[in-house]
C-alpha cells in the first residue's frame, strides 16, 4: 500500500500530523540552505572588509603612484615585504576568525593591468592579466572569488586547500579611477570553519524552533480536533436522541404511533410485492383506570412500563410493540400465515397479560381487549387497517370477549356478526 493510500485510511488528525511534519522538514531544509548561504556571504564580506582595511591602512600608504607606474627597486621591495608582514600581524589578530588577515600570496597591478609586484613569483612581474575581477577592481569595486592553492587542483569539502581571492583597488587623492589593484590570496580554511560552526549553531536553533513550533501547533490542532470530535459526537447523540424521542414513547421506550405507522406502511408495501399478509393487533388494558385511580399515577406508569417487555416476550424479533397512548398498545406482525397464526399470537398476548404484575411489591391483575385486523383481507393501507383493528378492539371490549378478529363483510357493531376468540 502506498503512503498516499495509507494516509487516506488514517484519521484526519494523523494525516495533518504527517503532512505538516513533512512540510516543516521541507521548510527547515530550505531555511537551512538559505541560512548557510547567508552566513557564507557574510563571512566573505567580512574577509573583504578585513582585506580592504589592511590595504587602506597598512599597505596603500607604503606605495606611491610612481611605484605603480615604474615598479619597485630592491630597497622598495624589501620595504613592501616588511609592510605585508606588519599588516598581517596587525590585522590578523582580530577576535573574529572571519576577520583574520594572513595573506598567502600578494600581487600588485598598475592601471595598465601589469603586475608590478608578486610575493611568490617575482618572475611574473611585468606580465599583464585580463581577468574580469581585475577589471571590476580597476572600476573601483572590491571583488572576491575562490581560487585553489598551487598544490591542489580541487578544493576539499572543508576548504583546507581553497583560497579566497580578493581584489582591492588602490586609489589616491585626486584620481578619478584607481591607480592600481592589490590582489590578495587569503586562506579560506578559517572562514570555512567559522561558517560551519555558525551554520551548525543556527541549524540547531532553527531545528529546535521548528520542532517547538510544530509541537505547539500540533497540540493546538489536536485539542481543537478533540473538541470538534466531542461536539460532533454530542450533536450526533443529541440528533439520535431527538430521533428516538420523535419515534418512541417517552414513558415506556416503545415505538410510538408515528413509528408504528411507518413500519406498518413498510410492512404493507413489502407484503403487496410478495403476496404476504400483515397483522395488526390493538390492545386495551382493562381495569387500568381502576389501578391508576386507586394506587396513583406512579403505580400506573410502572405497570405500563412492564407491559411492553411482557408482550415482547411472546413475540418474534421482527415484530413491533408500540404504545399508542394511555393504556392502549399495538402489536405489528409483518409476516403471518393467515388468520390462524394471528389468532394464535393474540391468544399468547392475552395469556401473558393475565399473569400477575408485581409493582413495588404490590400484586396487580389486569385483563386486555384485543382487536385483530389482517391485510389484505381487512385493509390494504395503513389508515384502513388501523381503523378496522380499532373497531375490532372496541367490540372485544364491549363484549368482554378478550380478542376479536375484524369481520369486513358484515356490520361490525352487531355482536352476532363478529368472531369471538375467547370468553374471559
Amino acid at each position: 500500500m502506498s503512503l498516499l493510500r495509507r494516509l487516506r485510511s488514517t484519521s484526519l488528525l494523523t494525516r495533518f500530523g504527517v503532512i505538516s511534519l513533512l512540510l516543516t522538514v521541507a521548510v527547515g531544509a530550505v531555511l537551512s540552505t538559505m541560512l548557510s548561504s547567508a552566513i557564507e556571504g557574510r563571512a566573505r564580506q567580512q574577509a573583504e572588509d578585513a582585506a580592504l582595511m589592511a590595504v587602506r591602512l597598512g599597505l596603500q600608504p607604503q606605495f606611491t603612484r610612481d611605484d605603480l607606474a615604474d615598479g619597485f627597486d630592491a630597497d622598495r621591495l624589501a620595504n613592501v615585504e616588511e609592510t605585508v608582514d606588519d599588516a598581517a600581524e596587525q590585522f590578523g589578530t582580530g577576535g573574529s576568525k572571519l576577520a583574520a588577515f594572513d595573506p598567502i600570496e600578494l600581487k600588485v597591478f598598475n592601471a595598465d593591468r601589469t603586475i608590478v609586484y608578486h610575493s611568490e613569483s617575482p618572475e611574473l612581474v611585468g606580465e599583464t592579466s585580463r581577468s574580469g575581477e581585475l577589471g571590476a577592481a580597476l572600476d573601483g569595486y572590491v571583488v572576491s572569488g575562490f581560487a585553489h592553492s598551487a598544490d591542489d587542483s580541487a578544493a576539499s569539502e572543508d576548504g583546507e586547500h581553497q583560497l579566497l581571492e580578493v581584489y582591492v583597488p588602490l586609489q589616491y587623492d585626486g584620481a578619478d579611477r584607481p591607480d592600481g589593484v592589490i590582489e590578495l590570496y587569503l586562506p579560506y580554511a578559517p572562514i570555512a570553519a567559522a561558517v560551519r560552526e555558525d551554520v551548525r549553531t543556527m541549524t540547531i536553533a532553527l531545528a529546535v524552533s521548528l520542532t517547538v513550533f510544530y509541537l505547539v501547533v500540533f497540540r493546538l490542532i489536536a485539542s481543537a480536533s478533540t473538541r470538534l470530535r466531542r461536539q460532533t459526537e454530542d450533536l450526533q447523540t443529541s440528533a439520535e436522541r431527538d430521533r428516538h424521542q420523535a419515534t418512541h414513547d417517552g414513558l415506556t421506550g416503545l415505538a410510538n404511533r408515528e413509528l408504528l405507522r411507518d413500519r406498518l406502511g413498510q410492512g404493507l408495501a413489502t407484503a403487496s410485492r410478495s403476496d404476504g399478509e400483515v397483522a395488526l393487533l390493538l390492545i386495551d388494558l382493562d381495569r387500568f383506570k381502576e389501578i391508576n385511580d386507586t394506587l396513583g399515577h406512579s403505580y400506573g406508569d410502572k405497570l405500563l412500563c412492564q407491559v411492553g417487555p411482557r408482550l415482547q416476550s411472546v413475540l418474534r424479533d421482527g415484530d413491533t410493540v408500540a404504545r399508542l397512548g394511555g393504556d392502549e398498545f399495538a402489536v405489528l406482525l409483518p409476516h403471518v400465515e393467515g388468520i390462524g397464526e394471528a389468532e394464535a399470537v393474540a391468544e399468547r398476548l392475552r395469556l401473558s397479560l393475565h399473569q400477575r404484575f408485581d409493582v413495588d411489591g404490590v400484586a396487580l391483575d389486569v385483563e386486555a381487549s384485543i382487536g385483530v385486523a389482517l391485510s389484505p383481507w381487512h385493509g390494504t393501507d395503513t389508515e384502513e387497517l388501523l381503523r378496522n383493528a380499532d373497531i375490532a378492539m372496541y367490540v372485544a371490549k364491549e363484549m368482554k370477549a378478550g380478542a376479536v378478529v375484524f369481520e369486513p363483510t358484515e356490520h361490525v357493531t352487531a355482536p352476532s356478526r363478529i368472531t369471538v376468540l375467547g370468553d374471559l
